[in-house]
């Protein structure tokens, strides 16, 4: 089983910040990452921002300066590690996040009975 989590900048009209996962192996072991996502074209843009978000997260903008990568390179970086495979999300919003610059063909679908998101993740034709 895989969890997937998403920070953002902003609740609304705000841009996805990190991105963490962990997976639940078979054994029963867990193995957990996170990165920092930096959007540069965004980050002088003050009304994706919410301070409130930030003293949440605790994540300020100096910090994706400095440790974050970009959206492209998280997304590929993720695709290493989960392609193929399903994960769960707490909230829908992090479902919606991987359409809003998905640029590797995420695939979202909203599990029936629980009424929870489920991403397959991989490439397109892989």
């Amino acid at each position: 089983m895989i969890f997937l989590d998403f920070e953002a900048s902003a609740a609304m009209g705000g841009f996805p910040i990190e991105v963490g996962f962990c997976v639940v192996e078979p054994d029963r072991t867990m193995r957990s990452a996170a990165k920092l996502i930096r959007h540069d074209e965004w980050l002088d843009d003050f009304s994706r921002w919410d301070w409130r978000a930030q003293e949440i997260h605790h994540i300020d903008r100096d910090q994706l300066i400095e440790a974050g990568e970009p959206p492209q390179e998280v997304m590929s970086w993720l695709n290493a590690e989960l392609g193929g495979m399903v994960a769960c999300c707490d909230s829908h919003m992090d479902g919606i996040w991987p359409e809003s610059r998905r640029p590797s063909g995420w695939k979202t679908s909203r599990l029936p009975s629980k009424g929870r998101r489920s991403m397959t993740w991989g490439m397109r034709g892989h």
